[in-house]
């Protein structure tokens, strides 16, 4: 168990330091905003199954 932990610790690390510089787009209600002119942000608008009714 000890072993995961660490491994779980060393995990969050990495992610800490890949994303501590990543621009966070906000939107209305302080919820994400994607761009569909963002070719990495494009698969969500293209594959988003929710309609609004």
């Amino acid at each position: 168990m000890a072993v995961a932990e660490k491994r779980l610790e060393e995990l969050r690390a990495k992610i800490s330091k890949i994303t501590k510089n990543a621009p966070v787009l906000s939107g209305e209600d302080n919820m994400i905003e994607l761009n569909e002119n963002n070719s990495y942000h494009k698969v969500w608008f293209e594959e988003d199954s929710y309609k609004e009714k």
